[in-house]
């Protein structure tokens, strides 16, 4: 996810899971049985990133699964990104320029995308072909400079290779599939304020919304797109467009006293996001947000975070440069598990 701030130092990974109330080491899963659980991204860094499993019930983990079920195959690259799905296949998003593609299920590989694409982000998959954003000459050194390059490229799953691709003249970072209409925010690192509505038909741009500050996140549920916006230098703000006409509906500034929100999640009709270590909670109905946290994590560095049913789900990135842990805590705070995964873990992603 900020993959140009890491340093560039490998370390091996071990992994346990350890229970708040009880300690106990796991079994580990059979070779390829990765269903019923949640894959760690591990995003590494400029040479080797990895993918964890959890159990659902937390009952078993295991780190590095990539390799265990390919050993004879390379890696998945570095700063690995994120993963997307179509059915029983997985893509693995590397920012060293490459996809990965396993079963879901097994983790054997199955193929891999490695041209036409320039420091890929995130990708859905719509009648056949993969939609994945590349911010290709933007880094976190040089945000300040407003690249416009950012690209999505078109690939066509059956041949693997990227087919088309669509000039954003903007930047391009998170991607949504609603409706049949692809979604992308116009921003990374807090620079961009916009939002691209692409027509997957015509794979051409029909509409731009713009806000007063960067998006980092968003989230569709029932006919509306709620989007977080924030920058550092101005009130975050939490926007919501009704996805029936594609306008913005409402706009709900945070308390000053925030900061910069970010990692918005949606679930149970609450709002979720994050500033530092520190998680917020509001209904989806209020018409103000508190300033007041729901709790404040232990994480270091908070990296990622994911809301599922009655959970929570926090990536600590330590320190860059040390193996990172996933917290989870239920919704008032209180926390459930604690599991050593591998390098900077950016993301969690349910199978």
């Amino acid at each position: 996810m900020k993959c140009f701030k890491l340093f560039l130092v490998a370390l091996s990974s071990t992994v346990f899971l350890v229970s708040c109330s009880k300690e106990e080491l796991p079994s580990f899963p059979s070779s390829g049985d990765y269903e019923g659980g949640l894959f760690v991204v591990n995003e590494g860094n400029a040479t080797a990133g990895s993918v964890s499993f959890v159990k659902s019930d937390f009952s078993e983990v295991a780190n590095q699964i990539f390799a265990a079920e390919n050993p004879s195959e390379s890696g998945l690259g570095g700063y690995v990104q994120s993963i997307f799905f179509d059915g029983e296949k997985a893509y693995i998003i590397s920012g060293s320029n490459k996809i990965t593609v396993v079963n879901r299920n097994t983790f054997k590989v199955l193929g891999r995308v490695e041209s036409g694409l320039s420091n890929p982000r995130h990708g859905v998959v719509v009648n056949g072909k993969a939609y994945v954003t590349n911010s290709k000459t933007f880094s976190y050194e040089n945000a300040a400079t407003g690249n416009t390059d950012d690209y999505i490229a078109v690939i066509n799953l059956s041949t693997l290779q990227v087919e088309s691709t669509i000039e954003m003249n903007a930047l391009a970072d998170r991607i949504l599939l609603i409706n049949n209409k692809i979604y992308v925010t116009s921003t990374l690192y807090n620079e961009g304020n916009s939002l691209k509505i692409i027509n997957p038909t015509t794979n051409t741009i029909e509409k731009t919304l713009v806000f007063g500050n960067s998006p980092n996140s968003f989230e569709a549920t029932n006919g509306k797109l709620y989007i977080l916006c924030s920058s550092y230098t101005a009130d975050s703000e939490l926007v919501t467009v009704d996805l029936a006409t594609d306008e913005i509906e409402n706009t709900i500034v945070l308390p000053a006293t925030l900061g910069n929100a970010l990692n918005l999640n949606v679930e149970n009709s609450q709002v979720y996001f994050t500033v530092g270590s520190k998680v917020f909670a509001s209904p989806l109905s209020a018409a103000t947000i508190s300033d007041v946290p729901a709790f404040t994590s232990t994480a270091t560095t908070l990296y990622g975070f994911t809301v599922k049913n009655s959970a929570i789900y926090i990536t600590d990135a330590k320190n860059y440069v040390s193996d990172g842990q996933v917290y989870v805590y239920s919704t008032t705070g209180n926390l459930i598990y604690q599991i050593n995964v591998g390098l900077n873990p950016n993301g969690v992603y349910f199978n």
